[in-house]
């Protein structure tokens, strides 16, 4: 006999798929907790997280296995786990690795320490599991975890260097089941009669469920792609402090445009560029310098639609350590009106591993020393005299410090403005191909921008610096680029006509293919960047000071691997670009022009103060306008609230009935009948359901069995019923009255039962 008491049968089934929802959001704890970088002495080894992995399958294994007595399968999960644990640890080669020595050193042979804790791991995450499993058991629980649990990893996302953005979407599904699960089970527990209509018929509503989905998911695929509205955590509570922040979001790398995730420093292999990357905050070496500089690794000149290839002929040549290329005679190269000035650099390498270059700034002039020691002055190394960068035999130990001398062009505009086309390759026709070829067909749309933009330009500089600026004030930068949306093979056309915003390797490529457009000899310089003065104690992710500093120790990370552009302007030689929009290129100008752009930025500034003054007038103007615009509008709508509310409850307070407004064209007899087929629904909502056929005095009896304390209620409303649609009784709005205040009068007493 069905009545309103809930009834326990549960599918087999319900358990063991809340378990598997519960250990996916599981796993991605433990990602989460397996990628931070707790403090000296703490480990998470890798092998921790594959015997958490054991754990979890015997555990499903038994969930789906054993029968629904609870604690007996508990008892047997527990005893599984012990005896997995004992078997990994004690009889396999799984955990003998050195990585463990350190930490469990006095463990003897047979692995008792190792055995028991691990135990200790395992059995507290068997816990773990049980506890979500039985403790977060209802809707509201499992919505306020997901909601800690997406701030949770929200901020790790946020203010770290974790990817945690896949965790958060499978935190998501994994709740939505449950949610889904849990209200299932309380359909089967309170609504067996709904639930019992569900399984006759469930195509329907899977079809439903179905089409509802696909239309939600074909809508997300084919959407647009929108830029974030809002700042980021990071870059809003940096500028917060005053700290300007090169690049925003999360700083993850992908050398690669394929799903091998790598992270950023020196590249070796440039022949296919793209993808996104992640920022390594380790350091590479330190600098010392009496004023900042680009450190400059090699330079490619040979573009292929994809990346970059080095030179075509051997430019390699010996020099000495402790001379200067000065001595050298090079006549490739013009360089007849430059001036320069000596900077001289003590490079420090902080980390075990060897390089194919040694890093200075540019122009190089000479090694001075290796490793510190003066014996060596007079042995060979190899420069690279066309690309202008001394390289390193990689078969032998990188040297830990080296000291350089290099010779610093100082840029004078004015008179680079105006140089016009190199007069003559001569018999070095071949290698200046190499520095105007654009590789394979480039496409005429590249072509075509190229001359748009530097159309209003007569010289070749100001054709550079054009396209210089347009690439920096038009591409917003971003190290997570979209390849997908690129459609050609080129990937300087990807990235301006495609894919439209990327970092330093599609800025500089793009540059450099474009000054070949317009015939500048350009080549694809890589290296690093300035990084930080030893004494800064501001120095976060992504913040890189502008100016060009006073001197000091510089800390290079890897997150400061760069790449940039050298131009060829006959006479001055090769001049370097920053193309990447939010970097800027430290560099020496002449006096005169320095003196001449203090005064123009004066200038500028004074009439941008002007500026931001009407503006902020303006602005104050239209905020008080608007302000006013919403007070008013504020206040219109409470009134409209206090109205509504004030005649809501007069209406009330005289006993007006809305039910009695919507019934006037019945009559009292009508209003009774349905009054009570409406407490019949309400009746089976709350679980006396509605046997179909059932008679209203079948149903009532039903009731007023198990609710004695409404039996006068119950049997008044019966009769009443029974004469209002049978008998010839004719009732007045009183009789309606005192029905509608014992129906009241029942749901409250059914209420306070359930």
């Amino acid at each position: 006999m069905m009545n309103w008491k809930p009834t326990h049968t549960q599918s087999p089934w319900m358990n063991p798929m809340k378990a598997i929802f519960w250990i996916i959001i599981i796993m991605q704890y433990m990602i989460l907790i397996s990628n931070i970088d707790f403090a000296d002495g703490f480990y998470w080894l890798e092998q921790s997280t594959w015997m958490l992995y054991f754990v979890i399958g015997v555990f499903l294994l038994l969930e789906l296995c054993l029968p629904t007595f609870v604690k007996l399968k508990r008892i047997i999960q527990l005893l599984s786990t012990l005896i997995v644990v004992f078997f990994v640890s004690k009889k396999t080669s799984f955990l003998s690795t050195d990585e463990l020595e350190p930490i469990f050193f006095q463990f003897n042979d047979e692995g008792n320490l190792l055995w028991f804790m691990y135990s200790i791991i395992c059995v507290s995450f068997l816990l773990i599991i049980w506890m979500f499993i039985h403790v977060i058991s209802t809707k509201l629980r499992v919505l306020l975890f997901t909601m800690f649990s997406v701030v949770l990893f929200g901020i790790f996302d946020s203010f770290t260097t974790i990817f945690l953005w896949d965790q958060v979407v499978w935190i998501l599904f994994a709740s939505l089941m449950l949610m889904i699960s849990h209200h299932v089970e309380y359909l089967q527990r309170y609504q067996p009669y709904t639930w019992s209509k569900i399984k006759i018929a469930p195509k329907a509503i899977l079809v439903q469920i179905s089409v509802l989905f696909s239309i939600f998911f074909i809508i997300a695929w084919f959407a647009p792609f929108v830029s974030p509205i809002l700042t980021d955590p990071y870059t809003a509570w940096m500028e917060s402090k005053g700290v300007d922040v090169v690049t925003s979001g999360k700083q993850v790398r992908f050398d690669e445009p394929s799903s091998v995730v790598q992270s950023s420093g020196y590249g070796r292999d440039d022949s296919m560029l793209g993808g996104a990357f992640e920022y390594d905050n380790s350091i590479v070496m330190t600098v010392e310098a009496p004023f900042k500089s680009y450190w400059r690794g090699e330079t490619k000149s040979l573009y292929t639609g994809s990346g970059w290839l080095e030179h075509r002929i051997d430019d390699r040549t010996e020099v000495y350590i402790g001379g200067s290329l000065q001595d050298w005679e090079f006549d490739m190269y013009n360089t007849d009106n430059r001036i320069t000035e000596e900077l001289k650099q003590v490079i420090t390498m902080e980390e075990d591993k060897s390089y194919p270059v040694l890093f200075g700034a540019f122009d190089m002039d000479g090694v001075q020393t290796l490793n510190n020691e003066p014996s060596l002055s007079g042995t060979s190394l190899d420069y690279a005299y066309y690309g202008q960068y001394f390289k390193w035999n990689e078969k032998q130990d990188y040297p830990s410090s080296y000291e350089i001398t290099s010779q610093v062009p100082v840029i004078d505009e004015a008179a680079l403005y105006e140089v016009g086309l190199i007069s003559s390759t001569g018999r070095f026709s071949e290698i200046w191909s190499d520095y105007l070829d654009l590789g394979t067909v480039v496409p005429q749309e590249v072509i075509d921008l190229t001359l748009e933009i530097t159309a209003d330009e007569p010289s070749l500089y100001g054709k550079m610096k054009s396209l210089e600026n347009y690439l920096k004030t038009t591409y917003p930068y971003t190290n997570t680029p979209d390849v997908s949306k690129g459609s050609s093979d080129d990937f300087v056309y990807n990235f301006l006509f495609d894919i439209r915003e990327g970092y330093c390797d599609y800025y500089s490529t793009s540059l450099a293919v474009m000054g070949r457009v317009i015939g500048v000899p350009t080549r694809w310089v890589k290296g690093y960047t300035a990084g930080q003065l030893q004494t800064d104690n501001n120095f976060r992710f992504g913040v890189e000071s502008e100016e060009l500093g006073e001197g000091g120790t510089y800390v290079v990370r890897n997150r400061n691997a760069h790449s940039w552009v050298e131009a060829y302007f006959e006479g001055y030689g090769w001049i370097p670009f920053e193309p990447t929009a939010n970097f800027s290129l430290p560099e020496i100008v002449v006096e005169e022009e320095v003196e001449q752009e203090e005064e123009e930025e004066q200038n500028v500034e004074k009439e941008e103060e002007e500026k931001v003054e009407e503006k902020q007038e303006e602005k104050e103007e239209e905020e008080e306008s608007t302000v006013v615009s919403y007070i008013k509008l504020g206040m219109f709508i409470i009134s409209c609230m206090i109205v509504l509310t004030a005649l809501f409850y007069t209406l009330k307070s005289r006993g007006f009935q809305w039910s009695h407004y919507r019934f006037t064209s019945r009559t009292i007899n009508e209003q009774i009948i349905t009054s009570c087929w409406q407490f019949v629904r309400w009746s089976d909502k709350k679980g006396t359901m509605y046997r179909e056929g059932e008679t209203i005095r079948e149903h009532f009896s039903r009731i007023q069995t198990n609710y004695e304390q409404i039996h006068e209620q119950i049997t008044y409303i019966r009769d009443v019923f029974e004469q209002a649609k049978y008998g010839n009784v004719v009732f007045s709005s009183e009789d309606l009255k005192e029905v509608k205040l014992k129906i009241k009068i029942m749901k409250s007493e059914i209420k306070k039962q359930k």
